[in-house]
């Protein structure tokens, strides 16, 4: 992947330096379902740059604690809920099957989850994981089996993204999981980086709650659908959303990208995943937007650089409501015309995340 690292004039909008041209989107097209979300358990299409996360905690294995995990797995003939983008059809494999298909890293993710799944002692003993799963009724982006112990994958992209820009997790770091939900991925960063100190918030109450009550020593609280947070001035040494500004409206997102600069500590990063122009083409084959949404869409990102609709309406999202609150679409562009240079951008990827969402690296400069 490549990178951008630059500062950007105040209102140009411009790109200086850039880690490549925006270019429109490949033609939008139907594709099939079932060969599309296949990527998942495919590695050279879903796996990040790197995996640090995953790679501290599979060390503490031996060969003996992997096979207990093949055993297990290898004998579990149930089918199982594949985990799919929203608004995505349902769908269902064997657990022996996800097992067969995982290679290098994608196998290794999965020794963490099926360890945590089957709750094979040796694993949680070594590893830190922890078997609990939040009921249906709160809020998991996942309630599959295959999201036991946590998000490895996503655990990755935050652990890879802080190291590519020269800042890896270090020990007594405040890090703050930004809309972490029930916890999925803080747990997993809290087991790879026992040495750091996890922090999570969100407005979902019973969420937090849950999180609260079954993932201990993290701090979690629920967070005001405005700014500002309970956090003091300067306490992060890092912080990280997760498809968390690919919903706000402008305002609403501006608003949180000052929060997250005062909380941060100077020279603090924050990790922030957003809809690009190929997230425009990702739910094009998927069939999950029409294909009239999707041209007003490419159409908003050239001229306005964003676009937003209040996709949730009057119930919200898990019981959080919130008119600011939908899908979000933003260009490369707005990003350095209404974030720099207060912040700086230092690193970016296009399609990083899961092929869908692109993935800045924003510095609060040092002095």
């Amino acid at each position: 992947m490549g990178t951008l690292r630059q500062k950007a004039g105040t209102g140009k909008r411009r790109l200086k330096n850039a880690w490549r041209e925006l270019q429109p989107p490949p033609p939008i097209e139907q594709q099939d379902t079932a060969a599309v979300t296949e990527r998942a358990v495919t590695p050279q299409k879903f796996a990040i740059e790197s995996a640090p996360a995953t790679e501290r905690i599979h060390a503490r294995l031996d060969a003996s604690d992997v096979e207990a995990i093949a055993a297990a797995a290898n004998a579990d003939d149930t089918m199982i809920d594949f985990p799919v983008p929203p608004g995505a059809p349902p769908r269902q494999v064997r657990m022996t099957d996800a097992w067969s298909k995982a290679t290098g890293i994608e196998r290794k993710r999965l020794d963490l989850v099926l360890g945590a799944h089957y709750e094979i002692d040796s694993v949680l003993e070594k590893t830190g994981l922890l078997t609990v799963r939040p009921p249906e009724e709160v809020h998991a982006m996942t309630h599959s089996a295959l999201g036991a112990g946590g998000a490895f994958y996503q655990a990755d992209l935050v652990a890879d993204g802080l190291a590519s820009a020269r800042a890896p997790i270090a020990e007594g770091d405040n890090i703050l999981d930004f809309g972490s939900s029930s916890g999925r991925v803080t747990r997993a960063l809290a087991a790879a980086y026992p040495e750091a100190k996890l922090f999570g918030c969100d407005p979902n109450g019973p969420a937090i709650e849950w999180a609260t009550a079954n993932l201990p020593g993290i701090d979690f609280r629920v967070s005001p659908n405005d700014p500002p947070t309970s956090y003091e001035d300067n306490f992060f040494a890092a912080a990280f959303g997760i498809s968390i500004w690919s919903h706000y409206n402008e305002r609403l997102a501006l608003a949180w990208y000052d929060e997250m600069w005062r909380i941060l500590r100077p020279g603090g990063h924050l990790i922030s995943t957003t809809h690009g122009a190929q997230s425009v083409a990702f739910y094009g084959k998927l069939g999950l937007r029409s294909a009239q949404q999707l041209t007003d869409i490419k159409a908003a990102l050239y001229d306005t650089g964003y676009w937003y609709a209040a996709e949730f309406g009057k119930d919200g999202d898990w019981g959080v409501v919130n008119d600011e609150w939908g899908t979000s679409f933003v260009s490369q562009e707005w990003v350095l015309d209404k974030l720099t240079p207060k912040w700086e951008v230092a690193e970016y990827a296009t399609a990083r995340n899961e092929d869908n969402q692109d993935v800045y690296v924003l510095r609060k400069p040092a002095a």
